[in-house]
This record gives structure tokens, sequence and C-alpha cells, in this order.
């Protein structure tokens, strides 16, 4: 009798743990589920905003995020512009790079603002490209120091996530991912009906090339403080 009973109770401790493993399983993927059906479910705007014009834009030469170049006074002009043409929208949310010339846009932008402004967050996956080798040269000094130097020579394809660069530099489809991680970072934190203010930098492009084939092709380019609004609705980004 007790070899009988000591067996059946370990059947039914085996059965309760079995039990137990099913119902926290089907509670995490409620969970993940809960989690995933808010986000598309939500109405986000998101302005991303160029950073005005530096004093490296105007000298031509390759900067990434491993130089922190600063706006120029013509910079901070085109900013306060961009800012009175969005002064009426009301931001929920800010964010920016780790650089301060994009920082420096997003708080110049927010202070042309009728409405009460947040303050600026921090993202690193906003970061620009690194450069690698070729950071700190001129244009015309990449073309002579590197044969047939150009961005997809040199820094992949937006689709080539196995492309190495022969100058080290950080690649376009890694880019692309961390701005596609930096985007879902922000539609999560943010409220069905947020407008966001996004301050960063020229190579955002290649996300919208990515996103927005028919509309940013291999040629197009971002201007220094100019605005480019994306709507995200129902799990889906459109281009507005």
């Amino acid at each position: 009798m007790t070899a009988v009973g000591t067996g059946e109770n370990k059947k039914k401790r085996i059965l309760i743990k079995v039990i137990v493993a099913v119902i926290s399983f089907a509670l995490l993927c409620l969970i993940f589920y809960m989690i995933l059906a808010g986000s598309k479910g939500k109405d986000v705007t998101v302005y991303f905003v160029r950073h005005g014009q530096t004093d490296t834009n105007v000298s031509m030469i390759l900067v990434g995020c491993e130089t922190d170049a600063h706006l120029t006074e013509e910079g901070r002009r085109q900013c306060e512009e961009t800012g009175e043409k969005l002064s009426e929208v009301k931001f929920d949310r800010a964010y920016a790079s780790l650089l301060s010339r994009t920082q420096d846009t997003a708080n110049i932008v927010l202070s042309k603002n009728h409405n009460t402004t947040p303050e600026v967050s921090v993202n690193p996956l906003l970061n620009d490209t690194n450069w690698g080798d070729a950071a700190g040269l001129t244009i015309d000094e990449a073309s002579a120091k590197y044969p047939g130097f150009s961005e997809d020579n040199y820094l992949g394809t937006i689709d080539d996530v196995n492309f190495v660069s022969p100058i080290h530099a950080t690649t376009k489809a890694t880019k692309v991912a961390d701005y596609t991680k930096a985007l879902s970072e922000i539609v999560n934190d943010a409220k069905d009906g947020d407008n966001i203010l996004v301050a960063g930098h020229s190579t955002f492009v290649w996300l919208l090339q990515k996103y927005f084939p028919e509309s940013f092709n291999s040629e197009s380019s971002l201007k220094n403080a100019s605005v480019t609004v994306l709507k995200y609705h129902d799990g889906k980004w459109e281009l507005k």
C-alpha cells in the first residue's frame, strides 16, 4: 500500500508540475501577444529632423559618430526655421542621438514650439554611421585614397547584411537594423496618438530607402534641418 501510494503521489506531483508549466507558458504567450497587440494598435506620428548644418558639412569632411561636429550659425538658423514651421505640433516625446548636433537641433526646434515640450531623450541607436579609416577625410581625399570610393563599395548596400567594409566602417545594413530597432523602441514607449520628434543624421535615409523604395532611391538624401514625417498605424509605417 505504501509503495502504491508513493507512486500515485509522485504521478500527481509530476502532473501538477506539467499543468503549472503549461499555464505559465500560456500566460507568457498571452502577455507577449498583448504587448504586440498594444503596439500594433497604436497611432504614432514621428517627425524626423536631420540636424542643422555643421562645420564639417561645410568642409565636406566624412564625419559620423566618431566625431562630435557642431552646428554652424547657419545650422542654428535652419533649426530655428524648422522649429517655427513645426511650432503648432504638440510633441509628446523627443529623441536624439548621442551627438551634440542632434541634441542641439532637437532643443532648438522645441524652443520655437508654442506648446509644453518634453525633455530630449538620448538613444544610441540613432547614432550616425562610423566611417572607419575614412573618417576625417574630405570626399575628394577619400576618392583619391580608396579606388572606386562610394557608399555602396565601401559601406555595402542596405540589404547586404553579410558585407564587410574594407575601411572598417559601419555598414548600411547595420545602420538600417539600428534605426529599425530605435523606431521600434520609440513606438513601444509611446502612447496612442503621440507626436514624436526625432533628431538624427543623414544616414537615416538608408532606412527610408529600405521602407519606401518608391519615394527614396540610392541617390536620395536628406537636407540639413529637413523634416520627414512617418506615420505608424496598425503595425505598419507610412510616409506622410
